[in-house]
């Protein structure tokens, strides 16, 4: 059959569809319904008429072809796959076909667009991705994301594939980089996961092609583990629709078509307080509630930084996305000022947060010390016999106590007293309590029956998720009859009374189903031989919206594992640009597993670190990585060839949590193959639209003279460039953003010393394009992937380290880098001293180098945050020369910031600084006395933390800006 027939019988396919389809459901080109054979057939005849093809008359066989590469589509390089099987295509055809053939599909048939920010950025390809439905590599992912969202159904979510699709993509967090990027297409993810959770059991007609639905479940089908996922949440989403919501509701009706996420006021951001035990102080926690359905009210919160008060972190961009969101408090926040806040400003957002992310005011805060180590709160302040707690209170409180001792918290501003309750409580101990504002618990006992709440602090306070049944036991301490009342929130209506002939046996009470949020339960109890003789209390509940099984945020395991940023790509992580925190109990022994993996998930390194004991802080982690990881040769090697990498987190008597991390996945990359020991070769892969390549500016820098850049051929660069003992840096620039790779020296390395060397820069004149133009520099050697170990790190800060030092000749002067450079000759308390006097040679100014070093230890022990502030300070107190006191005054900690960026990490301060760069550069560059204080801060912190790093980045360890 020739291209002309096949089109003809296509468009009779298409049409057919179209006809007996809604409107308002799109087509998709897989729904082509060819049997193997004719499928084979039409891509023979595509591929045969390459060298001269109409696109114009024979558009639809074209799209078939591409989507069907699509659809075998694994991420890596769409054009290359697509090259390689269809001959002759780079020579003959032209990749805007595809997109007018797709273009006049949709027109013609309501095929479906693709949409969000991929779909802008790979504006050709994702058409024949979008066609081809659910391309092999996601359907795992789908299968799992639905088995671990399907607690989460309900019949409104299935009534529109739009939300459905919304739903799951909020979901997808832990999903790779690949899938996310594909449940952007909320309308696509929604056809597909209900076609896929009702197939064989609609009463409907089916949004996809049933033979295209059979293919895709068959595809999934062939791994067990897909299958299991797939056929238990199919099971549940038909659960879920033949009962609907049939049962007796306390809360309001959920019926119709409202969905919680309409009404901003049904979320709940009201952070809880944890207590962790450290080495020697209990940290103070904040947990906050997963904020990402708030996305949809405001979507720059997608990508904005968040910032809690009081916090010790510097939080990445979107952490308040991933649970579970807690981060350590320095500083107790003030009551009734809200605690977190955001870069960005949404006036719906900030009257939530006003309205409820404070810590409330009490005379106390209560928290059990729970199985798991950790101080959970307790909201009624009523304790038990035999029990431990930790009372918080208020920093200008003193305890009248002397029964209980004071404990070390690392959270200055709040005092907090350890609580240790005997079996049998004195009415001396009674009476202390008193004066705490605390009582001893009466005789009715309340507990969670049957499936087990995801919290419950023993005291009066629960959390289920909202797939759960919550059903409640209750017992009195009485053997007479009562009657007990239930109430909940105060509505007379919910009111539920049981008369109960011996209060010492159990009552259960199911209160299934709750709506999301928080409610407040009255238990009463009254005697029925002694009327008006009543005893009540409160509980507090809260009904989260269902999250899937994760054992890394499970609140009932013993640890978690807290990332910055919450969801790193493999790049990150790898060069040490996430920081991984592991809490839980001290008394733990926890073994760590990190295997590097190919596309195809076949293993290529593994290695166990040594057993470390929880918690394991930040700075140990990248300890244990540096010397244990980035040391090995092997390691090195596959890194390079890895696709990805899981770590696997066992504690022997409670199980293994994992994480996985996947390289990022960007339209222009660099892809490198080591040939023997002297020579690599360096090939560009470019998936953009403009396949001439003259959108693509490609460039090398030597590791000697890495300011000169020599300019490389788009064509040569695809090709491939075969490297040999030299090796560099290699950028590819593609609008405004650029993707570059280190390649290292091969050179024979028999001592230290062959892995440094001097690299030289070119002579520049003092103004702001010079200093500009080194810190676009910075950017470019900073953000490249590292390729060849220890070898290239080490070339890599030597590059950083050069232009750190023409900056600061720059801006400091030529006597200051001498002198810096003797001291970092030879440091020690008496040329750091020396360092400090030429900070100014004014008697005024020089006061701040004297002050500097005299308190240069303190400052060194302080976080960042803290830095700024008191470098702010200082500058303002001994009014640098250069700076006018009005320009201080208006942004003196953003000046101060500035400077010490400027110092530590100028690669950082465009992205940070944005439209307030140029102007604030200025008074950098007219002040050097500012920019000599600045560096003197910086230096004499890293002396007194003497840790030598491997990585180049951050150049100074404790200086790590995020």
């Amino acid at each position: 059959m020739d291209l002309s027939n096949w089109q003809e019988r296509l468009a009779l396919h298409f049409a057919e569809i179209r006809k007996g389809r809604p409107s308002a459901k799109p087509l998709f080109a897989l729904e082509h319904g060819l049997a193997p054979d004719d499928l084979a057939s039409l891509e023979l005849a595509v591929r045969g008429a390459i060298f001269n093809y109409d696109a114009r008359r024979h558009w639809l066989p074209l799209v078939i072809y591409a989507s069907e590469i699509g659809y075998r589509y694994t991420g890596d390089e769409y054009w290359q796959t697509f090259a390689d099987e269809t001959p002759r295509w780079n020579v003959f055809g032209r990749r805007d076909w595809i997109r007018s053939s797709f273009r006049k599909f949709s027109k013609q048939f309501g095929g479906i667009k693709p949409s969000g920010i991929w779909a802008e950025h790979f504006s050709i390809i994702a058409w024949p991705i979008a066609h081809a439905l659910l391309p092999k590599d996601l359907q795992r992912e789908l299968a799992r994301l639905l088995f671990e969202s399907r607690f989460t159904f309900s019949p409104e979510l299935f009534r529109s594939s739009e939300t459905f699709g919304q739903h799951l993509e909020r979901r997808s967090s832990s999903c790779s980089s690949r899938f996310r990027i594909f449940a952007q297409e909320h309308l696509l993810l929604g056809e597909i996961s209900n076609s896929l959770l009702f197939h064989g059991h609609r009463d409907d007609e089916p949004p996809i092609l049933a033979t295209t639905l059979q293919r895709i479940v068959g595809d999934l089908e062939e791994e067990q583990r897909s299958r299991a996922w797939l056929e238990d949440a199919q099971r549940r989403a038909r659960d879920v629709k033949l009962r609907g919501l049939t049962r007796r509701s306390f809360g309001p009706s959920r019926g119709g078509t409202h969905d919680p996420i309409d009404d901003i006021g049904a979320f709940s951001v009201e952070p809880k307080i944890l207590l962790r035990p450290g080495n020697d102080a209990w940290h103070v926690l904040l947990e906050f509630p997963n904020l990402s359905r708030l996305v949809d009210f405001e979507p720059a919160l997608s990508t904005a930084r968040p910032t809690v008060i009081g916090s010790v972190n510097r939080l990445a961009r979107s952490w308040h996305l991933y649970e579970p969101c807690r981060t350590q408090l320095a500083v107790w926040p003030c009551a009734e000022v809200p605690v977190l806040k955001f870069d960005v400003t949404a006036s719906e957002i900030e009257a939530l947060l006003k309205a409820q992310c404070f810590i409330r005011p009490a005379p106390n805060w209560l928290f059990k010390i729970g199985a798991d180590g950790l101080g959970h709160q307790i909201h009624a302040g009523v304790i038990r016999s035999g029990q431990k707690y930790i009372l918080l209170t208020d920093g200008d409180q003193q305890s009248e106590s002397s029964t209980f001792p004071r404990i070390h918290l690392s959270c200055v501003g709040i005092v907090g007293t350890k609580l240790e309750i005997p079996d049998v409580v004195s009415e001396e101990m009674v009476e202390g309590l008193r004066k705490l504002n605390l009582t001893v618990g009466t005789t009715v006992d309340v507990w969670p029956v049957g499936s087990p709440a995801v919290v419950w602090d023993g005291e009066g306070y629960g959390e289920w998720a909202g797939s759960q049944p919550i059903l409640l036991g209750i017992r009195t301490g009485t053997s007479e009859s009562v009657e007990i009342a239930v109430e909940l929130d105060g509505k007379e209506e919910t009111l539920i009374t049981i008369l109960v002939r011996d209060g010492s046996e159990p009552v259960f009470v199911d209160l299934t189903p709750l709506p999301s949020g928080d409610h407040r339960i009255k238990v009463s109890v009254t005697s029925v031989s002694t009327p008006g003789d009543d005893a009540y209390g409160y509980l507090t509940l809260r009904v989260k919206e269902p999250e899937s099984w994760d054992v890394l945020r499970y609140t009932q395991i013993p640890f978690f594992v807290s990332m910055n940023p919450p969801n790193p790509t493999l790049e990150e992580f790898w060069e040490n640009r996430a920081t991984v925190e592991l809490l839980g109990p001290g008394a733990l022994q926890i073994n760590i597993d990190i295997h590097l993996e190919s596309k195809d998930r076949k293993a290529l390194w593994h290695h166990r670190l040594p057993p470390l004991r929880l918690p394991v802080e930040v700075e140990t982690w990248h300890h244990q990585f540096r010397t244990h990881v980035l040391g090995q040769s092997d390691a090195i090697a596959n890194y390079d060839r890895a696709y990805s990498c899981r770590l696997e987190f066992t504690v022997p008597e409670f199980g293994t949590a994992k994480l996985h991390f996947e390289r990022e996945f960007i339209e222009t990359r660099w892809s490198v193959t080591r040939i023997g020991r002297k020579a690599s070769t360096v090939q560009l892969v470019d998936e953009g639209d403009d396949e001439s390549g003259g959108q693509v500016l490609v460039r090398e820098y030597s590791f000697l003279t890495p300011d000169r850049r020599q300019t490389i051929p788009y064509e040569q660069a695809i090709g491939g460039i075969t490297i040999g003992t030299e090796g560099g840096l290699f950028v590819a620039t593609r609008r405004d953003r650029s993707y570059s790779v280190i390649l290292p020296l091969l050179l024979e390395i028999t001592s230290f010393h062959d892995l440094r060397l001097s690299p030289s820069l070119q002579s520049r004149v003092k103004d702001e394009p010079a200093v500009t133009e080194l810190i676009e520099l910075s950017e470019l050697w900073t953000g490249a992937r590292i390729v060849g170990g220890l070898e290239s790190t080490l070339r890599q800060r030597d590059v950083l380290i050069a232009i750190q030092r023409e900056l600061l000749r720059l801006c400091g002067g030529k006597r200051w880098t001498e002198a810096e450079e003797r001291f970092e000759g030879q440091p020690s308390d008496m040329t750091l001293r020396d360092l400090a006097e030429e900070i100014s040679k004014n008697p005024i100014e020089g006061r701040i180098g004297s002050e500097l070093l005299k308190r240069s230890s303190e400052f060194a022990h302080m976080e960042l945050d803290e830095r700024i502030i008191a470098f702010a300070t200082l500058l303002k107190k001994y009014l640098v020369a250069g700076a006018k006191r009005r320009d201080l005054a208006e942004a003196e900690l953003w000046f101060a910031e500035f400077a010490l960026r400027f110092c530590s990490s100028p690669e950082s301060l465009r992205r940070w600084a944005q439209k307030r760069f140029a102007e604030t550069l200025t008074y950098q560059v007219q002040a050097p006395a500012i920019t000599r204080a600045a560096r003197f801060f910086v230096l004499s912190s890293e002396f007194l933390n003497p840790q030598k790093p491997l990585q180049a980045v951050p150049l100074h360890r404790t200086w790590h800006w995020s």
